[in-house]
């Protein structure tokens, strides 16, 4: 084994050549006959499968929008020189073919065996054997606009506690103009409330906002609004409110020390001198009693900003006249 193994290492020795110049000729003849035999390979004609890049094209693009993406290529199998398949597979010289599809907007789907006559007229250089693609699936609508309102909802702008906001939210613009698929433009709602993105709010707030667009196939007369409002601290008042008995029937009382009762609230502190004189309804229905001879009695303040109304005691109690 060792003898043989000796002999083997003699033979591969010679056969490398150590001389630079001798590398360089041996990597030229590779490269001249891997040219030769490329070429010559170009001038065979093979039969084979391939993506055919292809163009779709139809009247009233301006008032036609696609939603989904129109299909550019279409499978064949095809027979051709080589040199015309080799220059398909890396796209020199390959002109789309060209199909022109009737009726756009009610056209879901088109054959793949229906081009072949637009295949045979366009693509010369090569012979159709047959039309792998099966099916073109196509989405395309008549393009429309609506106007849309935009808003926010200020029972949810997360301002921090014991804030509030004080007067109107400003939205400019108040109103957006969207186009695009029917389908789609005839689905949206006709407001779209804005979101913020900060949180904990203590400030008088104006900054810009997007708008919460989720579809590509939509096009916004403007992607951003400008949102601001005045935010207030809010601050605590106490006052004694009297309590207004409802539908006690004869001999039936609330306990004298209880017809007035402790109210507690806040408002924001811009409005609290001009807030103190707002009217607050308390009353006790006697249908809502209790087995204890206990009512708990209702509040109603006329003012949107008497916020987070408390009563103590929580509780009214009722006496009756023997």
């Amino acid at each position: 084994m060792d003898k043989a193994r000796d002999i083997f290492a003699r033979i591969w020795g010679k056969a490398i050549p150590t001389d630079q110049k001798q590398w360089k000729v041996i990597i030229m003849c590779i490269l001249g006959a891997t040219t030769f035999w490329f070429f010559t390979a170009l001038n065979k004609n093979y039969t084979t499968t391939i993506n055919y890049p292809l163009s779709i094209d139809y009247m009233g693009k301006d008032s036609l929008i696609a939603v989904a993406e129109v299909p550019s290529q279409v499978r064949l199998n095809v027979s051709g020189g080589g040199w015309n398949l080799f220059r398909n597979s890396i796209g020199i010289g390959v002109e789309p073919l060209e199909y022109e599809l009737n009726n756009p907007a009610e056209t879901r789907f088109l054959l793949g065996t229906s081009m072949v006559s637009a295949i045979n007229d366009q693509v010369k250089t090569l012979r159709l054997n047959r039309v792998i693609t099966d099916t073109l699936h196509f989405h395309i609508e008549h393009k429309t606009a609506k106007t849309l309102i935009l808003a926010l909802d200020r029972n949810i702008v997360p301002t921090a506690s014991d804030h509030t906001i004080v007067g109107d939210i400003n939205i400019n613009p108040d109103t957006v103009q969207v186009e695009g698929p029917a389908s789609i433009i005839s689905a949206l709602q006709d407001t779209i409330y804005l979101e913020l993105e900060q949180t904990q709010i203590d400030e008088n707030y104006q900054d810009q906002v997007s708008l919460p667009s989720t579809e590509t196939n939509l096009i916004w007369s403007t992607d951003l609004a400008e949102i601001s409002f005045q935010v207030d601290p809010l601050v605590a008042v106490d006052r004694e409110v009297n309590v207004r008995p409802v539908n006690f029937p004869e001999g039936y009382f609330l306990d004298p020390d209880q017809q007035q009762i402790r109210t507690r609230y806040q408002v924001p502190s811009s409005l609290k001198d001009s807030l103190l004189t707002v009217a607050i309804e308390i009353w006790a229905d006697f249908n809502q009693l209790q087995p204890d001879s206990t009512i708990t009695p209702r509040v109603n303040a006329d003012h949107p900003y008497i916020l987070n109304i408390t009563l103590d005691p929580g509780q009214v109690e009722v006496s009756h006249a023997q």
